[in-house]
């Protein structure tokens, strides 16, 4: 389970799970609480981030990536209510459902994460690799600064 393998990271801008059970019909985590929110929420309640504050975010989304990838995950699921506010005001990234552990089993030509913050290779149904995450972190940090969604268009040559 890759929540289990984010719970072995020090990192601390990723959402940790403190205790789970199943039962026949659910599985319930107890996971940090985000006290403010999710990044949509939270940025859809106010104006836009000062340029600091965004820096921020954006330096403590790329930590959090950045110990993703050096355990050999993808998140895949880059998008704004995947990103809860704690009680600090530190970001906490949350969203693994979606997330794969890379190796030799590695399904890397699904498509996940919503269509707005596709990587252009889901978009083609191209295969891909941790290269999503940076797609999805600019796509992340573009709304956190101006509190709308990355549009693009793509008009693929050859698939």
């Amino acid at each position: 389970m890759i929540l289990e393998a984010v719970n072995r990271l020090y990192a601390p801008f990723l959402v940790k799970m403190h205790w789970s059970f199943a039962d026949n019909d659910s599985l319930c985590m107890i996971l940090d609480n985000g006290h403010a929110g999710d990044l949509l929420t939270f940025i859809s309640s106010r104006k836009l981030f000062d340029p600091n504050h965004a820096q921020l975010y954006a330096c403590e989304l790329v930590e959090g990536l950045s110990s993703l990838l050096s355990a050999g995950i993808i998140h895949r699921a880059l998008r704004p209510e995947n990103v809860m506010i704690d009680a600090e005001g530190h970001i906490m990234l949350t969203g693994f459902d979606d997330a794969v552990m890379l190796g030799e089993d590695s399904d890397l030509t699904s498509h996940y994460c919503c269509y707005e913050y596709r990587a252009p290779e889901l978009l083609l149904g191209w295969s891909y690799d941790v290269a999503v995450d940076c797609w999805g972190f600019g796509a992340l940090f573009y709304f956190i600064l101006l509190g709308q969604v990355l549009s693009c268009s793509f008009v693929p040559t050859s698939c």
